[in-house]
């Protein structure tokens, strides 16, 4: 579709490891010094391949100068550690460049799909420090290329708007990683200006992927992208607003509209494979349903919804879950900032990776300082939390926890009386693990590995803090 729609972006780990602790932890990723400060930052997409590597797209949009200009600067960000580092560098393209999304293979080849200045497909093959384009597709005039997806190494597939209204869309799918690319036939737009959205589709545990219109039109590949069956979802709005489509299983999906004379969301659910669709009403919206973004756990029936400021008085925003996605019912915040001046977090994504659940959360930057957690963050610990288990950082408990990050030895002062003292890694495993602890208490981590872990220190009074700890 020919705009690009803000996404916002971060980082959380559902793990399935030993440990019950459930934490939500920046990683150490500051998009005002990655920038050199702007007037607002933010994520724009992600790409997880497993639980050490993900890609992540943001913008820096900068303005100022004797015009006032307003400039916006895509670069990349690449971890390779589950989030303890980060690094990042330029994407392709130049200032007028557009990205649509990016996918990743491994911690080496990554495809961007280019609108604008140098439109077309792109892709890196050591790890973002150049890109080169497909010379063979995307190459039109009127060319616009808004998902790129592969089910595997040699498999995937590659969608864009008609070149005309009413022409086939722009579909290729490839066998062998990308080299050569072959166009899909009879796949039309059937009204003026139906098109594809920027980064809207949405992939099942088997395979199955669902990519949407403009139109409200739901379009299904279940052979990675050689042919589709085409849906009408019944939808009278314009499918352009975040997430455009979740999908739960390979015969369930949820598809959602915004009709801005209204200001209002719409929704539809089917649940076998698009032939039949029925409104799907979330409860809670505002309160408990975060409405800017939601997704699926994959594996399971649960979604996990965001929501920016709303209301008025501003409240702070937060996170929810509900166990109950088909229905849309009992949806429970798991955090919600509690202070003033925090950030806005806009967009959720949940990916299965060998045996993993891990997706992402990240919060709008204004250029400002934010209280509570902000940037990418990561969450630890299972969905649903255990019953009765605060998945909040829990305020008041006077510690300090020095230095951080470490070389390998944690001083640990309270004055409060600490029951125990335990460090997991980021498969949720415990690797220390101290009881009735002094109140000045060191411990040694030298022999761990180099990484990311979460420090859990709870009180007499069972009380916790929870703290993340970077192992350098």
């Amino acid at each position: 579709m020919k705009k690009l729609f803000t996404l916002i972006i971060g980082i959380l780990l559902i793990t399935t490891g030993y440990s019950q602790i459930n934490i939500w932890a920046n990683t150490p990723f500051d998009y005002q010094s990655w920038t050199g400060g702007g007037n607002s930052t933010y994520g724009s997409d992600m790409s997880i391949v497993s639980d050490k590597v993900a890609w992540m797209l943001f913008n820096d949009i900068k303005q100022g100068g004797e015009t006032n200009e307003t400039v916006t600067l895509l670069k990349v960000a690449l971890t390779t550690d589950g989030g303890a580092t980060w690094e990042t560098f330029n994407g392709p393209g130049d200032t007028g460049s557009g990205y649509s999304m990016i996918h990743a293979i491994d911690d080496k080849k990554a495809w961007i799909p280019v609108f604008n200045t140098d439109k077309g497909l792109h892709y890196t093959e050591d790890g973002g420090k150049s890109w080169n384009k497909v010379s063979e597709i995307y190459t039109g005039e009127n060319s616009f290329c808004n998902v790129v997806y592969f089910w595997d190494e040699k498999n995937g597939f590659a969608q864009g708007d008609p070149l005309n209204d009413l022409d086939n869309f722009e579909i290729y799918y490839t066998t062998d990683g990308g080299t050569s690319w072959t166009p899909v036939s009879g796949v039309s737009a059937t009204e003026v200006n139906e098109n594809g959205t920027v980064g809207f589709y949405d992939v099942a545990l088997d395979g199955t992927l669902y990519w949407t219109t403009t139109k409200g039109r739901v379009f299904i590949t279940t052979d990675k992208g050689v042919s589709f069956d085409v849906k009408e979802t019944g939808l009278t709005d314009e499918i352009s607003i975040k997430p455009g489509i979740v999908v739960i299983d390979e015969k369930t999906a949820i598809v959602c509209a915004y009709s801005k004379d209204k200001d209002k969301h719409s929704y539809k659910i089917t649940e076998d494979a698009g032939n039949t669709w029925k409104d799907w009403t979330p409860l809670g919206a505002g309160e408990t349903f975060g409405s800017y973004d939601f997704c699926n756990v994959p594996g399971t029936d649960i979604l996990v919804s965001v929501s920016p400021i709303l209301g008025d008085p501003e409240p702070t925003p937060f996170i929810s879950y509900c166990e109950k996605g088909r229905s849309g019912e009992e949806w429970d915040r798991f955090y919600q900032w509690t202070t003033e001046g925090a950030p806005q977090v806009l967009y959720v994504k949940f990916e299965e990776r060998d045996g993993n659940l891990i997706g992402y959360a990240t919060t709008y930057n204004y250029g400002g300082t934010y209280n509570g957690p902000q940037g990418i963050l990561r969450y630890f610990g299972t969905l649903p939390p255990p019953q009765g288990t605060d998945v909040k950082n829990i305020q008041g408990i006077n510690v300090n926890v020095y230095p951080n990050p470490t070389s390998g030895i944690i001083n640990i002062q309270t004055v409060e009386e600490i029951k125990t003292i335990t460090l997991t890694d980021i498969s949720g495993k415990t690797v220390k693990e101290i009881n009735n602890p002094e109140k000045n208490t060191v411990l040694d981590i030298q022999n761990c590995n180099k990484g990311f872990y979460i420090l859990s220190i709870k009180t007499t009074d069972n009380k916790i803090i929870n703290k993340k700890i970077i192992l350098k």
